[in-house]
């Protein structure tokens, strides 16, 4: 959309050839904000079916970038992070389970787009996707449906049974009607049966209960990254014994009765809802005791993906932070007796990610010229670009900043949130003075 702005800069031109020539990753220092975003909608577009993972310090960057992308006309979709140190206390709500669903339905469907995260997301151990990919549900219009069993299929992908479906992650199920309501859709469902036979299916609204749309294919995507099905329960509860057993028993010989008694509390806790309910208050948190093999969200990529780091110093710096306090926090909480052994293993450390991140091409930006130590640069440019201030209603200081721009001869682009505004602001403009030109699709000289 914008890339005729930058088409005649040399150091935009030499950038675009090292990364579709790739030998190494590139740093480009000098860049604001807008410079990095504006850069990331372009560059990296040579192919039609590609990924973008741009990886930042921490969720108000990730935020940033998420707004900042409907400007260049590159929806961005936002990857949160499992919020390790929280996972029981659910003061999320559902919202980051339901945002890193429609992340992977994204990932699965689409085999493309952009995707922004914080190193603490990609340093989150997930499950493989493949298992997630191996539990999506899809139902057609005349196939069979034993409602008996359907119940128990939800529960396994994380869904909360509910008298009535009021909120995402919500199933019912009441003489062959059954509603459910997906992470990755705007509004519920209903499957209709007919016998064991699916008569409609139709999306519905919540309050009024008026159906919006028939369809002929639902495809629904688990409600938690980690399928609770019984051989999986049966699976994680084993290890979760043979943990216990070990650590209670050092305990008792070093007479911790205290942490003891927590311990015998928590595992009571975990085999009442894993058998009796079926789910796991805080599941996430015991990853390690369901799956043997877990994997890193760039896992979820294929290697020709593209990775663009937002200030890597930075990114280091929270990871070693991240993973300090994470660590620190795993040990005394292990030593009180509040969790088993392997918890302390669902973050992997920022060497490890390196690792997975040299895997992809890499675009790296940095506001200032600084020396990275944790991979070896190829080449290193510099883009000089600056913010502008805020006018702040001031169309004073705006004509006397335009005017001076154009005397010394700069390419200036004003964009406008709509075109009404754009062709108002452009005849107040040409009525200061000013030579202006209004194109709706950004493709002249100077414009308004």
């Amino acid at each position: 959309m914008l890339e005729h702005i930058l088409k005649d800069d040399p150091v935009y031109r030499q950038l675009k050839d090292e990364v579709e020539d790739y030998c190494g990753p590139v740093l480009v220092s000098g860049c604001t904000d807008t410079a990095k975003w504006h850069l990331t909608s372009l560059i990296g577009n040579h192919k039609k079916k590609q990924f973008k993972i741009i990886i930042v310090p921490d969720e108000n960057k990730a935020r940033q970038w998420v707004e900042a992308s409907h400007f260049f006309g590159e929806k961005v979709q936002y990857i949160p992070a499992k919020d390790p140190l929280f996972y029981t206390a659910d003061v999320h709500g559902n919202a980051i389970a339901r945002d890193r669903m429609l992340a992977i339905k994204k990932i699965v469907d689409d085999k493309c787009g952009t995707f922004v995260m914080t190193i603490d997301a990609v340093m989150d151990q997930v499950v493989p996707l493949s298992d997630i990919k191996n539990h999506k549900m899809t139902f057609k219009m005349g196939e069979t449906l034993e409602e008996a069993t359907i119940a128990e299929e939800f529960v396994a992908r994380g869904y909360e049974k509910a008298p009535f479906v009021e909120a995402p992650g919500e199933f019912a199920v009441r003489g062959g009607i059954i509603d459910i309501f997906p992470y990755t859709q705007e509004s519920p469902y209903r499957i209709e049966l007919w016998g064991d036979e699916i008569d409609s299916i139709r999306s519905f609204d919540k309050e009024s209960q008026r159906s919006i749309e028939e369809v002929d294919t639902l495809t629904i995507y688990p409600a938690s990254e980690i399928i609770l099905n019984q051989p999986r329960i049966e699976h994680g509860l084993r290890n979760m014994e043979e943990d216990y057993e070990k650590l209670s028993q050092k305990f008792k010989k070093e007479k911790k009765y205290d942490q003891e008694a927590r311990l015998r509390k928590e595992m009571d806790r975990v085999r009442e809802e894993l058998r009796e309910l079926h789910m796991l208050i805080g599941v996430e948190g015991y990853l390690p005791y369901f799956y043997e093999n877990t994997e890193c969200i760039l896992d979820y990529f294929p290697e020709e993906s593209m990775i663009y780091m937002d200030e890597p110093k930075h990114i280091r710096e929270r990871a070693d932070a991240f993973y300090l306090e994470f660590s620190e926090s795993m040990k005394s909480r292990l030593e009180g007796g509040y969790l088993l052994p392997k918890q302390a293993n669902t973050v992997t450390d920022y060497e490890s990610i390196l690792y997975q991140i040299e895997k992809h091409k890499m675009l790296c930006y940095s506001i200032l010229s600084a020396e990275i130590n944790d991979f070896r640069v190829a080449r290193t440019l510099f883009m000089d670009t600056k913010s502008i201030q805020s006018y702040n209603n001031s169309f004073e200081q705006l004509v006397k900043d335009l005017t001076k721009y154009q005397s010394k001869d700069y390419r200036i682009v004003v964009a406008s949130p709509s075109v009404t505004r754009a062709k108002r602001l452009s005849s107040d403009l040409r009525e200061n003075g000013l030579v202006v030109t209004y194109d709706k699709d950004l493709k002249y000289g100077v414009e308004a």
